[in-house]
């Protein structure tokens, strides 16, 4: 059956995908962020976001499989699901989490901008 869809496609549909979701998820938290004030609703966008590119990268490296199994055994993506978690629960119960949350959104952004944000999406620095 998967024979009748060209790599072309699939990767089509991956991208369409992915940016669905990204932007659905985006829109969520730019909703919750109005509805409370709270930045840790959009905070959340960033690790959630580089989540996804990691997994990405594992699944375009030929790693694709069930997708547990691809959590479990990269320890970047676990970790960006704990930072993701972590965000999610400073969202819920943000008591003295407000002046913190522009801290780690200037953080995220410079670790995008260094080799440690490279290394993240499998770019090898020479």
């Amino acid at each position: 059956m998967l024979d009748r869809y060209t790599p072309s496609y699939l990767r089509f549909v991956w991208t369409l995908s992915a940016g669905v979701l990204v932007t659905t998820y985006a829109l969520w938290a730019f909703t919750m962020h109005q509805a409370s004030s709270n930045e840790w609703n959009v905070v959340s966008i960033i690790p959630f976001v580089m989540a996804l590119l990691r997994y990405s990268v594992d699944v375009d490296s030929g790693a694709a499989g069930e997708p547990e199994e691809i959590v479990l055994h990269d320890r970047m993506l676990m970790a960006l699901g704990g930072i993701w978690a972590v965000s999610l629960m400073a969202s819920v119960y943000p008591i003295g989490c407000q002046a913190s949350a522009r801290s780690v959104a200037l953080l995220a952004s410079a670790a995008l901008r260094c080799r440690w944000g490279l290394f993240l999406f499998g770019i090898r620095w020479d």
